[in-house]
Formats: structure tokens, C-alpha cells, sequence
């Protein structure tokens, strides 16, 4: 039986365990052969584990929240493709720089995207003083935003919102702790009601 690879964790698997979604696109450019032309649509099968399909329409909702922060925060209609493929390095744990060819590559290791939507947040109001005095391209101001603003404070965000995240699964779970005690509770005390009714009705 033929293995498919899962797009999000790269894992093998028989297609019986996957779940497959077509993905729709144009094509960037002309083929050398004439088979297709520039602008024209295509579509493809990508497969998943049902697991990995949850993670990666998770991942896609926060990518579009990050996406419409960073236009917020810098006030601007589109974030240019360049910029696009240096928060995804950033999002998988590669370098922003000098990564080479060879080098071992990341995914899905980094910064997760609320985190770096946060951090722009964070520094919005900064974002739009310094934008006013920026006499330098809008794509040159995407990269200064990211090396000197948003790298410099990241760790710290990732750093607090991963203890918010472990407190509130410790309250929860202490909390479905207690609804499991309350709930036993309540059933030994109906079913030692019921007992002392039942030895009532024997006795008459």
C-alpha cells in the first residue's frame, strides 16, 4: 500500500489514515514547455493525520490574525512577500540571516504566531512614531521593524504568555478536579440516601 507524507508533521502514513483537502492556486509563471501559462488556476491533493489537519487550521487562523496585526501596527495595506517568508523562518525556528544552503531547517520550533502578534501589539504606537519620520522604502521599514523592535522584546512575550498558558491549565485542571469530587460526592450521597430508604421500606 502506498504512504503519502502528512504536510504538517512530514510523517508517512497509509492514506486510510490521512484526510485529504485540495488546495487551489495560480501559477507564478509561464511553463517552459507551454503546458500551462502564467495566472492560470491549478489544484493539488495535500494529506493530513486528522490530529495534524486540527494544528495546521489552528495555525492558519492564527497566521491570519498575526497577518492583519502586523498591517495594523504599521498602518499599511499589504505586508510585502519577502517579509511574509522572514516571519515564517521566524515561526519555524530558522534564522532571519545568514542561513546557508545545508543548513538544517526548522518547522514549526520558533515563535508561534500569537506570540510575534503580540509583540507587535506591543510596540504599535512606537511602529506608527517611527513610521512618520522613516524616509527609507516600506519594505526596508518591515525589516527594521523586525530586527531592532519585535527580536528584542520576543523572548520575554514568549516567555510570559507560556506561563499564562501553563497557569490557566493548572487552573482548569484543578478545577475538573473538583466538579469530579463535587460530582462523586453527590452520587455517594444520593445512593447512601437511597440505601436508608430502601432498609426503611424493608422495615416497614
Amino acid at each position: 500500500m502506498a504512504k503519502y507524507k502528512c504536510k504538517y508533521c512530514k510523517e508517512k502514513d497509509d492514506e486510510i489514515s490521512l484526510v485529504t483537502e485540495i488546495i487551489e492556486g495560480k501559477r507564478q509563471k509561464d511553463h517552459k514547455d507551454g503546458k500551462w501559462k502564467k495566472g492560470d488556476k491549478y489544484e493539488r491533493k495535500v494529506r493530513y493525520h486528522q490530529s495534524c489537519h486540527d494544528k495546521q487550521k489552528r495555525e492558519n487562523r492564527e497566521w491570519d490574525d498575526c497577518y492583519n496585526t502586523i498591517l495594523d501596527a504599521h498602518g499599511a495595506e499589504v505586508i510585502p512577500p519577502s517579509f511574509v517568508g522572514l516571519l515564517q523562518r521566524l515561526r519555524n525556528g530558522n534564522p532571519i540571516t545568514g542561513m546557508r544552503k545545508g543548513d538544517t531547517k526548522h518547522f514549526k520550533q520558533g515563535f508561534p504566531y500569537p506570540v510575534i502578534a503580540e509583540c507587535y501589539r506591543q510596540k504599535k504606537d512606537l511602529i506608527l512614531w517611527k513610521k512618520r519620520q522613516w524616509d527609507g522604502s516600506d519594505g526596508k521599514f518591515f525589516h527594521f521593524v523586525l530586527s531592532f523592535y519585535i527580536l528584542d522584546i520576543i523572548n520575554g512575550v514568549n516567555y510570559k504568555m507560556e506561563n499564562e498558558k501553563l497557569v490557566k491549565q493548572k487552573e482548569e485542571q484543578q478545577s475538573q478536579l473538583a466538579k469530579d469530587y463535587y460530582d462523586e460526592d453527590e452520587e455517594w450521597t444520593f445512593n447512601n440516601e437511597k440505601n436508608k430508604n430502601d432498609i426503611s421500606d424493608l422495615l416497614g
